[in-house]
């Protein structure tokens, strides 16, 4: 599973884990099959994660909301509370690069992982849409061993994009820093646990 989170190289890196122990077999896989089915359906990602959370909308390659589970080639639209970015016709957007699912041959360890990294709006493809540049991934990863059932949320490589018009960049580099000195720490915290919450 660690293969599948990009190395950190440069920028910031964020790291949340949550963790639940079940009582018994059973109950671990059945936390661990409702955790993967909340972690596919980002559209209802703002639901686990709370009042303040940003407003998440898998859409396909030309930016049209579509409502599946996600997978490789979706974007997400993301509607942060405060000002978006022109590029991104008021939304930051990122790509699903990987959805994998893997399970061990005695079924004791198995996790479901997207990872994201920031785009363009698909709908209109003039640069960066989002407040971190493209070496930044966002790696969302339920997994069980055993017992134990976990959701964890990796930020790797963030730093602020200067893409854009002026305006762009300056929101940019507000709302970045803002996110690497753990403003948004709170709505991931609570996006891991609600994962977990049955």
């Amino acid at each position: 599973m660690k293969k599948d989170i990009p190395g950190q190289v440069t920028g910031k890196q964020k790291d949340v884990l949550e963790t639940r122990l079940a009582g018994n077999k059973a109950e671990a896989v059945r936390l661990f099959e409702s955790s993967v089915r909340k972690l596919l359906d980002v559209n209802r990602w703002a639901e686990w994660a709370g009042p303040f959370s940003a407003i998440f909308q898998l859409t396909d390659n030309k930016g049209v909301p579509v409502q599946e589970m996600a997978k490789e080639g979706l974007y997400i639209r993301i509607d942060i509370p405060g000002p978006g970015t022109k590029t991104g016709k008021g939304y930051d957007w990122v790509r699903i690069e990987e959805s994998t699912y893997e399970e061990d041959v005695n079924a004791e360890k198995a996790y479901q992982l997207i990872r994201a990294r920031p785009s363009n709006d698909p709908a209109h493809p003039r640069g960066i849409a989002h407040f971190f540049d493209s070496t930044a991934t966002s790696t969302f990863i339920v997994s069980r061993e055993g017992l134990s059932v976990s959701a964890g949320i990796h930020g790797r490589n963030e730093k602020t994009s200067h893409d854009g018009p002026l305006m762009d960049k300056l929101r940019n580099k507000i709302v970045s820093q803002a996110s690497m000195a753990g403003v948004s720490d709170k709505q991931w915290d609570s996006l891991a646990k609600g994962l977990l919450d049955l």
